[in-house]
């Protein structure tokens, strides 16, 4: 164990500790199926609020990155993005198997192709939700002033 890890665990609870090396590890990133290994108690509506709590908590992410960080058999965010291209670029091939049982390679299926270029633009940050700022009516408060931002607000009149 790496000295940054030891600075780490010793910020954790046994709990939390359990909890992250679980959702690592043979939970496979099931917040739930953690909570449960790790020994919390509750149903599943406790199990899930524990879980996004946890995972929100500062030192439970820095251990979570310690752990895979150095981990040969998890991927960079760069290999997936690469591996992702390969995808959606058709370079990608499967090995699949004739009626004779002879081995062929085929490209991946249309929709594992659109997925995969899905999964690029949303991690590239193409897709941005917009947000519409309307009061209750529907009518575009963005070019309103404070004033009467004030008055729709019911805090007072323009002018006063």
């Amino acid at each position: 164990m790496s000295d940054e890890q030891d600075d780490v665990l010793s910020k954790l609870t046994i709990l939390e500790r359990r909890f992250a090396e679980a959702y690592a590890g043979e939970c496979k990133g099931n917040g739930v199926r953690s909570c449960q290994a790790a020994g919390y108690a509750g149903d599943y509506g406790t199990l899930a609020t524990t879980a996004s709590r946890l995972l929100k908590k500062a030192q439970i992410r820095e251990y979570l990155s310690s752990l895979t960080e150095n981990d040969p058999l998890v991927m960079s965010r760069i290999e997936r993005q690469r591996r992702l291209s390969s995808i959606a670029r058709g370079e990608y091939t499967e090995t699949r198997f004739d009626g004779e049982g002879n081995p062929i390679e085929v490209n991946p299926p249309a929709r594992d192709i659109i997925a995969a270029v899905k999964e690029l633009g949303l991690v590239s940050g193409d897709y941005i939700s917009k947000v519409a700022q309307v009061d209750s009516q529907g009518n575009d408060v963005k070019g309103m002033t404070l004033a009467e931002l004030v008055v729709l607000a019911g805090m007072g009149k323009v002018g006063e």
